[in-house]
C-alpha cells in the first residue's frame, strides 16, 4: 500500500501530483505496453500526432494512478476506522 502509514513506501499525494509519466515501483512494462497500443491503434503521422498520442498515454497513466491511490486512501481510511 501507498501512504506515509506504511514504511518506505512513497506518500499517495506525491504519486497523484507527480509531472513524471512513471515513478519508480509503478509497472514501467504495462506504461510501454500502452504507449505501443496506443501508437499502433492511432498509427500517428507527425510528429504533433505522436506528441497528442504522448499526451494521451500519459493522462491515461495519471488515470490509473489516481485510481491506485484513491482504493489505497480509502482502505487506510476504513481500516483506521474498524480499529476505534
Amino acid at each position: 500500500m501507498v501512504g506515509k502509514n506504511f514504511p518506505g513506501a512513497m506518500p499517495t499525494t506525491r504519486c497523484i501530483l507527480s509531472k513524471q509519466a512513471y515513478i519508480d515501483g509503478e509497472d514501467l512494462y504495462e506504461l510501454n505496453r500502452i504507449r505501443r497500443n496506443m501508437m499502433a491503434e492511432d498509427q500517428p503521422h507527425s510528429e504533433w500526432e505522436t506528441l497528442q498520442v504522448g499526451r494521451m498515454v500519459a493522462c491515461i497513466w495519471k488515470l490509473r494512478r489516481i485510481q491506485v491511490s484513491e482504493v489505497e486512501l480509502l482502505n487506510t481510511v476504513f481500516f483506521s476506522i474498524q480499529r476505534y
